[in-house]
């Protein structure tokens, strides 16, 4: 029932409406599919997960749609901070600036979307892949 092709063929529409019906051109599209999205992020999704899992409204927006946003915000800030404080003129400073904001959104991310039990998560897979241990790791293990 939710995945009947509504939700793409209304996203077209929109985009279809606003490239035609105004001045809008990549803009109109870019808004017309993003729109709908939007408003099902915001809306309809959350008041399912409530009434289907019992999970709280906010908690629903915040988890699945502020929270990304502010993790995107924190890099465009920084972006824009840093072309204005050091303006490239090579392609070098460019890649070191990406290589930067990399680094920025990963503590965004880390600082703003997990929770403290998914960062122990994402420590242990990391040190299953590196294959080394971090300090106070073996003290955890021997503990347990």
């Amino acid at each position: 029932m939710w995945n009947d092709g509504t939700g793409a063929r209304s996203s077209v529409g929109a985009a279809v409406a606003l490239v035609l019906g105004t001045n809008w051109g990549v803009y109109g599209a870019a808004m017309g599919l993003y729109a709908p999205l939007a408003l099902r992020g915001l809306f309809f999704m959350p008041l399912l997960a409530k009434r289907q899992v019992q999970v709280g409204y906010w908690r629903t927006v915040f988890s699945g749609f502020a929270s990304p946003l502010w993790v995107g915000v924190v890099p465009v800030t920084a972006g824009l901070l840093l072309r204005y404080l050091w303006n490239p003129h090579s392609l070098w400073i460019v890649l070191v600036q990406v290589a930067l904001l990399g680094v920025v959104y990963v503590a965004a991310a880390w600082v703003l979307v997990l929770r403290p039990d998914e960062r122990l998560v994402v420590l242990a897979m990391l040190r299953r892949r590196a294959g080394v241990r971090l300090a106070g790791s073996s003290e955890q293990e021997a503990g347990s």
